[in-house]
C-alpha cells in the first residue's frame, strides 16, 4: 500500500542546486579585496553553512553589514555561471510532478 503525496519541501540550496562553488567565489571576491593575502580556499570552507551575518560580524564587525552588501551584490552577479543542478533532479522533479 503506497500513501499518497500531498506536499514535498525541498531545502533548494545544497538540496537541488550545488551551490559550494559560487559561496566559495563570492567570499574569494569579497575577501581578497578587504583582507588581501589573508584567507585561502581552506579557510573560506569554514564560513559555509553560518548565516552572512554571523561569517562577517566574526571577521569584521564594524563592517559586516557593508561586507554582507558587498557579498550579496557579487552572488548575484556569479550566480548563473557558478551554480551547478545535482545528478538526476530534474528527472526526479519531473517524475514527482508526473505522479501529481
Amino acid at each position: 500500500m503506497t500513501k499518497e503525496i500531498n506536499a514535498l519541501l525541498f531545502d533548494f540550496d545544497g538540496t537541488l542546486l550545488d551551490t559550494n562553488e559560487l559561496i566559495i567565489q563570492t567570499f574569494i571576491a569579497v575577501l581578497g579585496e578587504h583582507f588581501p593575502g589573508r584567507y585561502e580556499r581552506d579557510d573560506i570552507l569554514h564560513f559555509i553553512g553560518p548565516s552572512l551575518e554571523q561569517t562577517f560580524e566574526s571577521i569584521d564587525a564594524e563592517r559586516a553589514v557593508e561586507l554582507t552588501a558587498q557579498y550579496r551584490a557579487i552572488n548575484k552577479q556569479l550566480h548563473d555561471e557558478l551554480i551547478t543542478e545535482y545528478d538526476g533532479v530534474t528527472e526526479t522533479l519531473r517524475l514527482l510532478k508526473a505522479r501529481g
